[in-house]
């Protein structure tokens, strides 16, 4: 059974307090083994600390959580290199079987490799024309059973019992539509063009043009990145999906920003110029939690602003076409303007007291 958090961080104080102490012996056995339990366990508390959604990022992004005892350089290497990458496939391959959610949806009970081949509807139970169907099954058995050894070593799922798994809580956040999607975006969309970096810089004489980029040779297009995902609907909605969790288990800024200092003060209303335009902010997520936080601290102010529809919306025509009719009632009903606009062109809202950039800022150059 796993130490709770307040135990893991006595056992670690000791296990440090003890490794520094031997540190001067000349035991280097003793040093090593030390240094090993406290490594082990250093690991076990970044597991505790850290968050499903910091967890889950550091799988999108390939950073390194696995460290090879034998040789912690070479291990840091091979875990970069190999393990990582692996571990990235079998999550996306899970995320198509639909294994995360079936065991979700059966938290209160454990599932075994059987029921959950059983539950797959990926895995289909119709053989192909010629097919032994006991040998399909016995290979889709297999390829389940690496899937599960994969992710559950990656800490994704547990195994409770040989062959029987369960849900833990970086299951629950891989079901979170918002990651599953933004995972998928990063294995999909991103990783390809990571992999044609190289190649790409090598060809160009390591310079870096911004109209032929890697997307374009790792997609075989000569379309802009936005321009690409609006072509292809299903992926642009998947983005927009990924979009709106960004900032999940984060601080909302502006709980921590001076709103009143730096937005509200000194805005007067009877100009009629807006109050804040979020450019490329999707389907207005911020706009309406921020007017969540003025209508709790400054009432009178907020509604003013929402009975002007001083409060702007700006994205691409897709993403404001493609927003859902429930969220376009909220937005409606809290003074949201909505625009179609490129934020690659001139802004055509002249005059406006506040821009919201953080979702497009760093697509700008330096």
């Amino acid at each position: 059974m796993q130490p709770t958090l307040p135990q893991l961080l006595r056992q670690q104080a000791r296990k440090c307090e003890e490794y520094a102490e031997i540190l001067s012996q000349e035991n280097l056995e003793a040093v090593e083994s030390l240094r090993r339990e406290a490594l082990c366990e250093a690991r076990m508390l970044v597991e505790l600390l850290a968050t499903p959604k910091e967890r889950l990022s550091e799988c999108m992004f390939a950073v390194n959580r696995i460290c090879l005892l034998d040789n912690p350089e070479a291990g840091r290497m091979q875990s970069n290199v190999f393990q990582q990458p692996n571990l990235n496939m079998c999550i996306r391959v899970a995320l198509e079987m639909d294994l995360f959610r079936l065991l979700v949806h059966n938290e209160h009970q454990s599932m075994t490799i059987e029921q959950l081949q059983a539950s797959r509807s990926v895995l289909s139970p119709t053989s192909p024309p010629g097919a032994n169907g006991e040998a399909v099954e016995s290979a889709q058995r297999d390829i389940l059973t690496r899937i599960l050894r994969a992710i559950t070593a990656g800490g994704l799922i547990e195994e409770i019992d040989s062959g029987v798994f369960t849900a833990n809580s970086m299951t629950r956040a891989l079901v979170e539509p918002a990651n599953a999607a933004m995972f998928k975006h990063c294995f999909d969309i991103v990783l390809p063009c990571l992999v044609q970096t190289p190649t790409y810089l090598q060809k160009n004489n390591y310079t870096l043009s911004a109209i032929q980029t890697p997307f374009q040779s790792s997609n075989q297009t000569s379309m802009p990145y936005f321009d690409w995902l609006v072509a292809h609907p299903p992926l642009h909605d998947r983005f927009n999906t990924g979009m709106q969790g960004n900032r999940l288990g984060k601080p909302f800024w502006a709980t921590w920003y001076p709103v009143q200092e730096r937005l509200l003060g000194g805005f007067d209303a009877s100009y009629g110029s807006p109050f804040l335009v979020d450019i490329g902010g999707n389907t207005g997520y911020d706009l309406l939690r921020l007017q969540e936080g003025l209508k709790n601290q400054h009432q009178g102010k907020c509604h003013v602003l929402r009975e002007r529809r001083l409060f702007v919306l700006q994205d691409l025509p897709r993403v404001i076409d493609s927003i859902p009719e429930e969220i376009g009632h909220l937005l409606n009903n809290a003074g949201v303007r909505r625009e179609k606009y490129n934020f690659f062109e001139p802004q055509p809202i002249k005059g406006r007291s506040n821009s919201f950039l953080r979702p497009s800022q760093h697509f700008r150059r330096d």
